[in-house]
């Protein structure tokens, strides 16, 4: 699935994605220049939302206005996201 974020990011934006099963992983880092971006779902088995939301917290910048998108089915198999968004929340601010 390919998604261009140019078309919404302002100049001052930046935009990090990562995707994940048990394991997340990087598939754009915030700093990269907006462009074209590509998803590749995995075959793992598992769902560790608290991984992910962890790592996408250690990517933001430390002066920036953190703002966490998750979408997921949910169905989280390892790990705790309410934790882990609790902590991100707390390290932003929120």
């Amino acid at each position: 699935m390919e998604r261009n974020p140019k078309s919404v990011l302002g100049n001052p934006d930046a935009l990090g994605v990562i995707e994940f099963d048990s394991t997340p992983r990087v598939v754009r880092s915030p700093g990269e220049p907006p462009g074209a971006f590509s998803l590749q779902p995995g075959a793992d088995a598992g769902t560790d939302i608290a991984r992910a939301l962890r790592l996408a917290r250690a990517l933001a910048p430390s002066d920036a206005a953190l703002r966490l998108v998750l979408i997921s089915d949910g169905n989280e198999t390892a790990g705790d996201a309410r934790a882990a968004a609790s902590e991100a929340a707390s390290l932003a601010g929120g």
